[in-house]
């Protein structure tokens, strides 16, 4: 419900956005609503008590995967509209937030896909789900620390201290966390899967709060 009533008021607007006149990301919103009430149902009884088999585990995270990449397009499709109609000096910070808020998108996809690994049989675990997994590491690991030391050091004003603290203990945070991610690269069928993959979860979700703080922190600057 929440995420339905979050498309309509991107697209039509609020008290605190105007509405979306674009009609190509209107199209795009569109699309994006189209597969998330095909999957609102499933994703309540993934959470409920029924639950659902593996196999329908899978089916849902292809799903998802196919609502991520239209996401995707609308955020982009948005950032390009932004950084034509934005003054250069707002435009930094605007790509700063686009960095910062698509770690949380990069961190669900590194989970999705460890979980995968783990969910196939060890025979049928692909170098290319390996790669991905190996490709959207490197890729938050690169922007974690270009937003927590590359562009602090390089701005031509002092970064706040509360914020260089909060992205120095998360970048901390995910220090730890990858390294279970690496655990999974090494060896995703092994005993230790069962104790690492609710620890890594949690990881995840604790990263992620600490990612939107940022955000937040950010922009109350």
């Amino acid at each position: 419900m929440e995420i339905s009533t979050a498309l309509v008021a991107l697209a039509e607007g609020n008290d605190a956005i105007p509405p979306i006149t674009n009609g190509n990301i209107r199209t795009q919103i569109g699309s994006v609503e189209m597969v998330w009430k095909g999957l609102d149902k499933k994703a309540a009884t993934f959470l409920s008590e029924t639950g659902l088999t593996d196999e329908e585990v899978l089916k849902l995270t292809f799903k998802s995967q196919s609502l991520e990449k239209l996401w995707r397009n609308v955020a982009q499709s948005l950032e390009l509209q932004t950084s034509v109609n934005q003054a250069p000096e707002k435009l930094v910070r605007t790509r700063i937030i686009t960095t910062a808020t698509n770690q949380s998108r990069l961190l669900q996809e590194a989970g999705k896909e460890a979980c995968l690994i783990h969910l196939a049989h060890k025979s049928q675990v692909s170098a290319a789900q390996v790669e991905t997994l190996k490709d959207i590491l490197a890729t938050f690991d690169q922007n974690i620390f270009e937003l927590t030391f590359v562009r602090p050091a390089s701005a031509p004003a002092p970064q706040s201290d509360v914020l260089e603290q909060a992205a120095f203990n998360t970048w901390q945070d995910w220090v730890g966390l990858e390294t279970l991610f690496e655990g999974v690269i090494e060896d995703p069928n092994g005993q230790d899967m069962i104790n690492l993959l609710p620890d890594m979860s949690y990881g995840i979700e604790f990263l992620n709060m600490k990612l939107h703080e940022n955000i937040a922190i950010f922009m109350s600057l």
